[in-house]
């Protein structure tokens, strides 16, 4: 039986997306533990692009704004680590940590995740705490660049990576995968402010969500289909208003979709924080856009979601959970190609080549759906 400890350390480091796919985790981590203290460990990227992007959120310019998204009483505390060159900061976490005698550190690690990365990341758990059990890191399987012909598309969904922890402390049937449910919970202020926007700005009629931005131009489907997508939904449904979600560096795409029609569509783009969002996408009727957090964060607010996801990864591994089936990919030679930062081929053709007319297609049946 496993012994119970007074407190837990999660290491957790990771963007919109990939934290909500993490909340089931955090969630059977406190069932698994009610009286446990859990304290979660994280930092800003050290990748100057992806912490740029982070700025951009509204309302989260220094920290991960995402951590509030985390249903009430699952985290005690979290230790913010603003950077691995600032000695001060580590002194000060190492000082915290250590203070809190934990008796178990959790890993909450990606599926197929290089071992190289596991072994810094419990270097860094161990230099940080001392010598405490850590579980999380007995992953199957390395996804190393250069080795992608050899992975298995059976590793699964993104969503078990930071559950194989379970897995270590209470054997492989921890957990059911009908257990499985990220969800988001934005707060009540969040929720005043979305159905005040709605009175606002729609007066009712249905509302209709497009995220056009990616946090990396080779995740970016083009705004010209983005645009077209836009125009069908206007036509199909007359009374519908589109809000056009994203950060502050999303806004000139967002005009554009604005142009179509200015009475019907409105941005939010680096003016609505992300718990505002969220509380938004709940009262969306669907929400369409690129792979990324807006899209995990729609479908952990339990609102029907179209994403358009390029050929990094195999399918049915990162795709929205409740909404996998209605995710939309193009087949391309060279997928999955485990690229995260740029098309390795330079064509991106997972993107570029995606027809309209496929995402259109399971639009329209959301839509219909949601009748």
């Amino acid at each position: 039986m496993t012994r119970v400890p007074h407190t837990i350390i999660v290491f957790r480091t990771c963007g919109l997306g990939d934290f909500i796919l993490s909340i089931p985790a955090f969630v059977m981590l406190r069932r698994r533990f009610p009286a446990a203290r859990i304290v979660l460990v994280t930092m800003s990227s050290t990748n100057a692009g992806v912490a740029s992007r982070v700025a951009a959120y509204a309302g989260g310019a220094t920290v991960a704004p995402w951590i509030e998204l985390v249903p009430p009483g699952t985290i005690d505390d979290v230790v913010m680590i603003p950077s691995l060159r600032s000695l001060s900061a580590l002194v000060h976490a190492r000082r915290t940590l250590r203070g809190l005698r934990p008796g178990l550190i959790v890993q909450m690690m990606d599926i197929g995740i290089p071992w190289r990365r596991r072994w810094k990341k419990m270097a860094f758990a161990l230099a940080l705490i001392g010598p405490v059990r850590q579980v999380g890191w007995r992953l199957r399987g390395s996804i190393e660049r250069g080795d992608v012909p050899a992975i298995d598309p059976r590793l699964g969904h993104h969503v078990h990576g930071p559950l194989h922890f379970m897995r270590e402390l209470f054997g492989p049937e921890a957990y059911d995968v009908n257990e499985i449910s990220p969800v988001a919970n934005p707060g009540e202020e969040a929720r005043r402010w979305a159905s005040q926007w709605i009175a606002d700005h729609t007066r009712g009629h249905p509302l209709i969500a497009i995220a056009p931005g990616a946090i990396y131009p080779h995740k970016d489907w083009p705004i010209d289909r983005f645009a077209a997508v836009t125009r069908a939904i206007l036509h199909d449904v007359p009374d519908a208003h589109i809000v056009v979600s994203g950060t502050r560096g999303d806004a000139a795409k967002a005009d554009q979709l604005v142009a179509i029609d200015p009475a019907r569509v409105i941005s939010t783009c680096g003016t609505a924080s992300i718990l505002q969002s969220a509380a938004l996408f709940e009262q969306c009727t669907l929400v369409v856009g690129n792979d990324g957090g807006a899209m995990h964060l729609a479908d952990a607010m339990g609102t029907k979601v179209v994403s358009i996801v390029p050929g990094l990864e195999f399918p049915i591994s990162i795709e929205p959970w409740r909404n996998i089936d209605r995710a939309v990919r193009h087949r391309v030679a060279c997928a999955p190609c485990y690229s995260f930062t740029s098309c390795p081929q330079g064509h991106n053709r997972c993107m570029q080549d995606l027809p309209v007319d496929a995402v259109l297609e399971q639009v329209r049946r959301a839509l219909i759906e949601s009748r």
